[in-house]
């Protein structure tokens, strides 16, 4: 591994930090969070490098379709080059486009290390692709007729589109077609955008002082891009936890304060909705997950919230598939964050762009469907009881199909409540709910 000797130095320099972390999400299998947690999270580099990093990790991540499309016009016989010289080149190329880094200090530092790390050949080839890909930027890689041109395709075929906003034709064209060219276009332009910080405020521990985000309802904030406030002490104290503001704002439209008891959070990943309703007074009454270590911290979290001195009791937890629980008959409310596509959450896990292929929807739907049949059957059928169906993706036979053929097989439901993340949501990611009530 050429860059095998960069430990050391990822320490205290955030390129190379962005560059190792991004090479086990793109070259690897490692999810783009844990990845940039690995790298960062003991590092004694100092706050404005760590969102240095933060920012190039990103960002590459996100650009990253078009940057490898674009560098490898540039290229003779790119396949040639080390994977690993290529990626530099990619994190170069972004921090010239997309950052207000000095051009030079960025070219610099990427011939340097690819003069040391590689060859002082492959030190000139970064030197001068880097240069002119700088000179022609106006041109060339900020101009969305180059693509075309070079394509030989219209600006918005799906192909063009998903170059330059660095998606999967195919999901550019599951967009066009499911929410129309406007819509498309909002989500794709999003996807590629810092979303905003996410703090779910405790309402039995009230912040020391104001961070001034976009209030989310009932006690929540999205802190624009680029604010850092004391979060460490913060989450010490029990004052906030970390949380989308898209999926907290999803959550509790399905308004919450209405479900009947007892509640059973079915998918409950690491628990976040669970400790949000229990922080609002909802007393959830069981919890599950089929990954038994995302449930572990539960107990932990449930502590440093202080939620035991309000009355509450810690769920039951299930750390097995909802399908696996053998509940019948015994909840009122039955909320299903169901595995989906993550396709509304491109912006903070952009990995997914790449990832996800059309098989996989189709295999998601089935597990979806599987575990709405396994809510009915744990269902009290009592009227006015309910299943609370939620998504992260954008994509109608996840959401509005689902729901469509599961009111058809059991008419013994309907549809209460539908929502959707609007295209233009300064949140950044797009979440799906039903609410399904009992006649």
């Amino acid at each position: 591994m050429r860059f095998s000797g960069l430990d050391h130095r990822a320490g205290n320099d955030p390129r190379a930090a962005a560059l190792l972390a991004a090479r086990l999400v793109i070259h690897g299998s490692a999810q783009a969070q844990a990845a940039l947690e690995a790298r960062l999270g003991r590092s004694p580099m100092p706050p404005v490098d760590k969102a240095l990093a933060t920012e190039l990790f990103y960002g590459l991540l996100r650009h990253h379709l078009r940057l490898d499309w674009f560098l490898r016009q540039k290229l003779r016989r790119p396949e040639k080059l080390p994977q690993e010289f290529f990626l530099l080149l990619e994190l170069s190329a972004y921090a010239l486009a997309h950052t207000r880094l000095p051009g030079h200090a960025t070219v610099n530092w990427a011939v340097n290390l690819a003069a040391h790390r590689f060859s002082p050949g492959l030190g000139k080839l970064g030197n001068a692709l880097l240069r002119a890909f700088a000179r022609a930027l106006p041109d060339e890689y900020l101009n969305p007729d180059f693509y075309a041109e070079r394509l030989g395709l219209p600006k918005e075929d799906p192909e063009t589109l998903g170059i330059f906003q660095a998606c999967p034709d195919w999901l550019v064209r599951l967009w066009q077609k499911s929410y129309g060219r406007d819509d498309c276009l909002a989500l794709l332009a999003a996807g590629l955008k810092t979303p905003p910080q996410g703090l779910r405020l405790n309402p039995a521990c009230p912040l020391s002082q104001d961070p001034q985000g976009m209030p989310i309802p009932p006690h929540a904030l999205a802190l624009p891009a680029g604010r850092r406030p004391p979060l460490r002490s913060w989450l010490e104290q029990g004052m906030v936890s970390l949380q989308s503001p898209a999926a907290y704002a999803a959550l509790f439209g399905l308004q919450p304060e209405d479900w009947p008891l007892p509640i059973w959070d079915a998918c409950a990943g690491q628990g976040g909705k669970t400790l949000a309703l229990l922080e609002h007074g909802i007393p959830v009454h069981s919890a599950g997950d089929p990954r038994q270590t995302r449930l572990q911290r539960l107990p932990e979290e449930f502590s440093r919230l202080g939620l035991t001195y309000a009355g509450h009791v810690l769920p039951a937890l299930f750390p097995k598939p909802a399908e696996e629980c053998g509940f019948e008959k015994k909840f009122a409310s039955i909320l299903l964050d169901v595995p989906c596509s993550g396709l509304g959450t491109l912006a903070r896990r952009p990995e997914i762009r790449w990832r996800r292929t059309p098989g996989d929807l189709d295999q998601l739907c089935r597990i979806q469907k599987d575990l709405l049949e396994t809510a009915h059957l744990a269902l009290i059928p009592r009227s006015g009881n309910r299943i609370l169906y939620l998504t992260c993706t954008l994509n109608p036979a996840e959401n509005q199909k689902q729901i469509q053929d599961f009111l058809q097989s059991r008419p013994q439901y309907r549809l209460h409540l539908e929502s959707q993340t609007p295209p233009g949501s300064p949140l950044g990611e797009f979440f799906y709910g039903a609410v399904l009530l009992v006649v």
